[in-house]
């Protein structure tokens, strides 16, 4: 399985609420001289047949025929940045994974560091729950069929690798345009699962940023 993204989206930034799939839904972000801490509303989907994010790209493969996704979630998101080390952590509040996911990525910046051009790239893991990783890729109840290849599978926790490229323009203090291509490695306990053909995945996303 390879899941590939690409669309474009807007985000909003409102005095210190920041609106947009950018910071999950909603963030209320306070900034200082060398750190920023975020609280907010997230949604997390990394199914299969999400619903979230348009022109998903589902596997055709003749594992998945008749396999119920797990869907997306309703998260409480925390993030802190100091200098260029970032922590995301997000849990479901929705019921419906109970997942909780940590992501820390390092960044670098290899060109501008204001208006215009500015290019960027990211390094680090994302560590998701055996709760959350079973809602994606285990394999249970209705969802078992040998005849397709979809074996009783519960997976573990697991830790991904992730190398992600950034590029932004940034016209004036109020507008700009982001765009990202992320590349993800899978941990062992994800690649294991029948509904798996792919060692990674990879996305696209491109944003138009407006303040206020």
């Amino acid at each position: 399985m390879t899941q590939n993204t690409a669309l474009p989206f807007i985000n909003a930034e409102v005095g210190n609420w920041h609106i947009g799939p950018k910071y999950g839904i909603a963030q209320y972000i306070i900034r200082f001289p060398d750190a920023q801490y975020g609280l907010g509303v997230g949604y997390r989907d990394d199914s299969y047949h999400t619903n979230w994010i348009p022109g998903f790209k589902a596997s055709r493969a003749p594992e998945l025929d008749g396999y119920e996704s797990g869907g997306g979630d309703v998260t409480f998101l925390a993030q802190f940045r100091y200098r260029q080390l970032t922590l995301k952590m997000e849990q479901d509040i929705s019921g419906n994974s109970d997942g909780f996911t940590a992501e820390v990525a390092v960044e670098h910046i290899l060109f501008g560091r204001g208006l215009g051009l500015n290019l960027k790239a990211n390094t680090g893991f994302y560590w998701q729950s055996q709760d959350y990783v079973r809602h994606l890729y285990g394999v249970s109840g209705r969802n078992v069929d040998t005849n397709k290849g979809r074996f009783f599978y519960e997976p573990d926790s697991a830790l991904n690798l992730f190398a992600s490229v950034n590029v932004s323009y940034i016209f004036d203090q109020r507008w700009g345009v982001h765009s990202s291509y992320r590349f993800e490695y899978f941990d062992t306990t994800i690649t294991d699962s029948p509904i798996v053909d792919g060692k990674n995945k990879q996305a696209l996303h491109v944003t138009l940023t407006y303040r206020m």
